[in-house]
């Protein structure tokens, strides 16, 4: 009976080390047709983590936009949106940022604007 109970062990390691190895082809896959489609860029395979906003940054732009989506002008769940999307090139500075609504973020995408 332990012969079986290994042999059965095998099979499902064995199982689980091709699905690993499909999800991450599929992953691939998927990646690729997001890069040729235009969601995303060259620089996302080589900058995958980005820098954090500043706290001197943050406070600039909530001064500059008033605490208030420059969208629809509510003031809360606000975000710091980049006009520059952050996958398209786009910086953390004071220029590039600006105070977005969690459903104007949203709607905006990686949209430059």
């Amino acid at each position: 009976m332990k012969i079986k109970e290994e042999n059965n062990l095998k099979e499902q390691i064995k199982f689980e080390i091709l699905e690993k190895k499909r999800k991450e082809e599929l992953r691939k896959e998927v990646l690729q047709e997001l890069q040729e489609e235009g969601f995303i860029f060259n620089d996302y395979f080589d900058n995958n983590k980005r820098e954090s906003i500043s706290q001197e940054t943050q406070d600039r732009v909530w001064n500059r936009d008033g605490g208030r989506c420059v969208k629809c002008g509510n003031n809360e769940k606000l975000e710091f949106d980049h006009i520059i999307p952050f996958s398209k090139g786009g910086s953390n500075t004071y220029r590039n940022l600006q105070l977005l609504c969690e459903k104007c973020n949203r709607t905006k995408s990686n949209k430059i604007g």
